[in-house]
């Protein structure tokens, strides 16, 4: 079986989960990868404390599941493998991954797959805002790779997208495809005010 982390519910703090991907388990057994830390509010604690922790990574999949509405930066930085996610999580989701697969079967905060590289991206619910967008003060936003969004997305998705495609199923916030210089942004839904403004090159559909 995959590696499964299953949320424990044992803290409301915020948790910055930036190492659970799946390189980062590659070849460990369940009661190693219990061991790898990750931030909880001001300090740090084991994987072990906060999921209850089974199977391998071997395959190269990593499933998260539970309440994670408190836990960010899950697949942050990816570079392949495949990550599934059940539930709501919190800020960053799968942002600065260069390859890979990251799925989500629920809803996330803002800056998921901000500054993307590369893999695909996959959210069955909502998006917050900065979806594929450059952070605040970056001039290069998501410079490769896909984003498929089902549901709703925040503003500012695909602010200073140089390459990639981002496709939204719902609608869409203020600014989509805001000072965009390549890539493709498709929208099925309604978008809000100013969409494609100051873009340079690209498509928005």
């Amino acid at each position: 079986m995959p590696l499964t982390l299953r949320s424990r519910g044992s803290t409301g703090l915020p948790v910055d989960a930036s190492p659970v991907k799946p390189e980062t388990f590659r070849g460990l057994a369940s009661s190693e990868a219990a061991r790898v830390r990750v931030r909880l509010g001001n300090g740090s604690a084991e994987l072990g404390e906060l999921f209850y922790v089974e199977g391998s990574a071997d395959d190269g999949v990593v499933e998260v599941e539970g309440d994670l509405s408190h836990v960010s930066a899950l697949g942050r930085g990816m570079s392949a493998g495949t990550l599934r996610v059940r539930g709501d999580v919190g800020f960053r989701f799968a942002a600065e991954m260069s390859g890979g697969e990251a799925n989500l079967e629920g809803s996330c905060l803002d800056w998921a797959g901000a500054e993307m590289r590369g893999g695909v991206l996959r959210i069955r619910g909502d998006a917050g805002r900065g979806l594929g967008a450059a952070y605040p003060g970056s001039r290069r936003g998501m410079t490769e790779g896909v984003v498929l969004v089902e549901g709703r997305v925040g503003g500012d998705a695909g602010l200073l997208l140089r390459r990639g495609l981002i496709a939204v199923r719902g609608p869409a916030g203020f600014g989509l495809g805001r000072d965009m210089i390549a890539g493709t942004i498709v929208a099925c839904g309604p978008v809000r005010a100013s969409p494609g403004l100051g873009m340079k090159r690209g498509t928005l559909v």
